[in-house]
């Protein structure tokens, strides 16, 4: 049933000049709100060891990866779809300075990418460096994933957005390589690192032997709700082999 006052749903189906023009007004209009309900998003990003302890601060980009229905439209696939202009439109809207990059699929899945920019800030200065970018922040060898008041707000906004541009939940990957000579002890905060789940435990990083870090869902609604999430902490002059 489309509507529960009975009257009125009455006479909405008798302005209608027939029942088949009705059900298809009706149908586009849920495949409309299909195409546009928010999915999932994939933030990657990536540093080096070098970069947490020497405490640079810099911009660069990273990748953001939006889960949509389709690419191209269903009557004319050479269009694009309702759900990639819906995406093109929103994700820029959240993340200042996203640029769109392509849109493809991957097994069972469709992508909208974007590159988006990602802050690394080594200040230690107890104020981020950038007000619109997820940050990579170094203070005292511990890395945090922080998140901008103003960029929080967006981000909480889409999620209970309808059409939030595929944010209803959001995944954030770092890769890390150890460009330094010397193996290097951390502890791992609440994490999948290479696929492997760790919470508060204490690991070698080795030279040259990039890693890929997923922190968990909790971290991610911690930096969104607090500000910041630790997904690291290094042992400083502690050495692995």
């Amino acid at each position: 049933m489309f509507c529960d006052r009975p009257v009125q749903k009455f006479k909405h189906w008798a302005s209608c000049l027939t029942w088949g023009i009705c059900m298809k007004k009706y149908a586009n209009a849920f495949l409309l709100v299909a195409l546009l309900v928010g999915c999932k998003a994939e933030v990657e990003t990536k540093i080096t060891f070098s970069e947490i302890l020497s405490g640079v601060t810099k911009t660069t980009f990273g990748d953001i990866y939006v889960e949509i229905t389709a690419c191209g439209d269903h009557e004319d696939t050479r269009n694009p779809s309702e759900a990639l202009l819906q995406a093109k439109l929103k994700i820029p809207s959240i993340f200042e300075g996203a640029k769109y990059v392509e849109c493809f699929n991957k097994k069972h899945d469709t992508f909208a990418h974007f590159k988006i920019p990602i802050s690394i800030d080594g200040n230690n200065n107890e104020k981020l460096e950038s007000d619109n970018a997820i940050t990579l922040l170094s203070e005292k060898n511990i890395m945090y994933v922080a998140v901008p008041l103003t960029l929080a707000k967006r981000i909480n906004e889409a999620k209970n957005d309808p059409e939030g541009g595929g944010l209803t939940d959001i995944s954030i990957q770092i890769n890390i390589n150890n460009d330094t000579k010397d193996g290097i002890i951390f502890k791992a905060f609440s994490s999948y690192i290479d696929g492997r789940p760790y919470v508060f435990t204490t690991l070698c990083a080795h030279p040259n032997d990039p890693f890929v870090v997923r922190i968990s869902n909790v971290s991610v609604d911690e930096a969104l709700a607090e500000g910041r999430s630790v997904v690291m902490a290094i042992v400083d002059g502690n050495k692995c082999s």
